[in-house]
């Protein structure tokens, strides 16, 4: 249960950064450092505690916590979690109890009676489901944590894949990590050691392979996001210069006459007035990353310096992107028996690089970690762009300094068959990873909006008939009036005398005469007469209206009969 709590925030904290642009895990961190964040906490605490304790005794609250389940298993299922046993049983508990007590609301006694046997009963379930359930799965089908992986591989985002058009798919969508967050872990990228990905090709490389898994070519100040073509050259050239201005200002003090010189010049102070460190510890919430890495904490690794060159090159007006994936040695290749060459990549070799687009070349990779740390850590350093503007092709220098033909960066052309092995944290994200926001998020953004609506018109619905609950015979005649023209009585009948009567008995022939002559006449009576209104004439006018409106509702359907009960909330 607590992996699909997991899940389920990391999924609302992407859908927040890349629909609002608004960083939960910073936004929080900054509630944090005003001394708010637990009075946040324990707000959203009485507000879910509030929601479904009430379940029991409203029926509102019951459709908002039914709303508020639906919504927390959808995005498990996007995360590529099933839904642990736990969680599910959990929900049906919650709504099996509330059901009962919803059937018996008007006798208290028997609810709690019933609540409590039911809690009780899903209590002893939940500890024979742990102590038997999983134990026997195991012995009919092995490893259970294999058996759910499995299962994921059937998730609903890979349904999804198959349902939505090519050109509306993310090109990261098998969940490996989202790879544009700029976030720093106090002691440094957690790897596992494990195979994060499985990588073939045709050939076999003489070079370090980087096969980009993240595109982004809009900056946020925390994190990289991509939006329009990645590989437009016009779409990798904003920057904001208003929390750069630093950094504006330190290249217009430095300025450059090509490409060459700029690129030469961003490495070396990169490596010079910087020092690589995996633990740089927490940036502030309020800072820009870039420059706080450059000015303040002079302290990164791969994705600080990624995205500090990658602003630099733009500043000097030379279209760059942000890329990550993983850096894969030549020597990590095998020979299989199909004759291709494979690689099985640790989720060590995660890594954040540039590339940058130069006429009549193209976009070329830039490898933007210091020089000394890519030979300690088995990487490549930096092409050498005046070979590739004098010879028209690509050059590489590896760590040993030996140069070997390669072409223009392409993470889709490089590989030739990637899948993906297990989720493994990466170098870019302490927690689990996730699959890079796309138009997916369309869907679930879609069905939050549908439930939204939904619980906004119950709530509506809720408070109108709390509303007229409160009327006298008067107002409830009034909204019987109403409901009866819009359901084709005559607007010109006249309501000031008995003659209405025949009026309504012509469009409503079903109706009782008889009821409908003493509801007439009392409201007359109490209009014009000295007659004082009493709850029985209360009760009668309000029993002859939901008489009335539940007969009309039965006989529609379809868009109407939603409509009358919850657009106008007649009843």
């Amino acid at each position: 249960m607590r992996q699909d709590f997991f899940t389920f925030l990391t999924i609302l904290n992407e859908g927040f950064r890349w629909v609002f642009s608004v960083d939960l895990n910073y936004w929080w961190q900054g509630m944090e450092e005003r001394g708010l964040a637990g009075f946040l906490t324990i707000g959203i605490v009485i507000v879910l505690a509030a929601i479904l304790i009430g379940g029991f005794f409203l029926g509102v609250f019951r459709v908002l916590a039914y709303c508020m389940m639906a919504g927390f298993l959808v995005l498990v299922l996007l995360g590529r979690q099933t839904p642990s046993l736990a969680t599910i049983s959990v929900m049906v508990l919650y709504i099996l109890a509330t059901k009962t007590v919803g059937h018996s609301r008007h006798h208290y006694k028997v609810a709690l009676q019933c609540g409590a046997i039911l809690v009780l009963v899903g209590s002893i379930f939940l500890a024979v489901s742990y102590y038997v359930g999983i134990p026997t799965l195991e012995a009919a089908f092995g490893d259970v944590k294999e058996l759910r992986a499995r299962i994921q591989d059937t998730s609903l985002l890979d349904v999804m894949e198959e349902v939505v058009p090519e050109e509306l798919q993310s090109p990261d969508m098998d969940g490996v990590y989202s790879g544009g967050s700029l976030e720093s872990m106090p002691d440094g990228p957690q790897f596992t050691g494990d195979v994060a990905i499985h990588v073939e090709l045709e050939e076999q490389p003489t070079d370090y392979v980087y096969w980009g898994r993240f595109i982004g070519n809009t900056y946020r100040g925390s994190y990289w996001e991509e939006s329009g073509d990645p590989y437009l050259p016009e779409n990798c050239l904003d920057y904001p210069s208003d929390s750069l201005s630093r950094l504006v200002a330190f290249c217009q003090e430095h300025p450059q006459d090509n490409i060459e010189s700029a690129n030469q010049f961003i490495l070396e102070t990169l490596a010079s007035q910087t020092t690589y460190n995996l633990k740089v510890g927490e940036f502030p919430s309020d800072v820009d990353c870039a420059e706080y890495f450059f000015f303040d904490r002079k302290e990164g690794y791969c994705i600080h310096y990624a995205t500090t060159a990658a602003l630099m090159f733009r500043i000097y007006g030379i279209p760059a992107h942000y890329v990550t994936g993983y850096l894969i040695p030549a020597d990590m290749f095998y020979l299989t028996e199909e004759g291709t060459y494979a690689a099985d990549v640790p989720d060590s070799q995660a890594h954040a690089w540039i590339e940058i687009y130069q006429d009549g070349v193209g976009w070329v990779t830039i490898e933007t970690t210091p020089p000394r740390v890519i030979e300690d850590n088995g990487g490549s350093s930096s092409q050498d762009l005046s070979a590739l503007g004098e010879n028209g092709g690509g050059s590489a220098v590896s760590a040993e300094g030996q140069s070997s033909e390669v072409q223009p960066s392409d993470p889709q052309t490089a590989v030739a068959t990637a899948e993906t092995e297990t989720e493994q944290q990466s170098e870019f994200s302490g927690e689990p990873s996730i699959a890079a926001p796309s138009l997916l998020w369309i869907f679930p953004i879609l069905l939050l909006c549908i439930v939204g609506m939904a619980v906004g018109l119950v709530l509506r619905r809720e408070y109108l008939r709390e509303k007229r609950k409160k009327k006298n015979s008067k107002e409830l005649f009034q909204d019987l009036y109403e409901v009866m023209t819009v359901q084709g009585l005559d607007r010109e009948a006249d309501t000031s005398d008995m003659s209405f009567v025949e009026a309504v008995m012509k469009a409503f022939p079903w109706l009782n005469r008889e009821e409908m002559t003493q509801v007439m006449r009392l409201v007359l009576d109490l209009s014009y007469g000295p007659k004082e209104e009493t709850k029985e004439d209360t009760t009668r006018v309000r029993n002859f209206y939901k008489a009335f409106c539940q007969h009309i509702g039965e006989g529609l359907g379809g868009i109407s009969r939603f409509t009358f009960y919850f657009v106008d909330a007649w009843i």
